[in-house]
């Protein structure tokens, strides 16, 4: 296998959602990227995992991101 820059194989996510957007909002924005899922950061800007569409069509399009079931663990950078 062919060794890969890190800057090659890493790219910007097509969308990011918060964990206070409302769960309708955030499948908007996933349907429009035409994402099967995204990173989901809180409003410090720490990641605390990813969520799929399928995850959120089934949840109540009232709740926020943050309060359906989020995949990982929280990612903080360092400053």
């Amino acid at each position: 296998m062919a060794a890969i820059p890190a800057g090659d194989a890493a790219r910007a996510p097509l969308a990011v959602l918060r964990t206070d957007q409302t769960v309708a909002t955030a499948r908007a924005r996933l349907e429009a990227a035409a994402v099967p899922g995204a990173p989901v950061t809180d409003r410090d800007g720490s990641v605390r995992g990813s969520v799929e569409v399928a995850t959120l069509e089934a949840a109540d399009p009232a709740l926020t991101v943050g309060e359906v079931a989020i995949d990982g663990t929280t990612i903080k950078l360092d400053k």
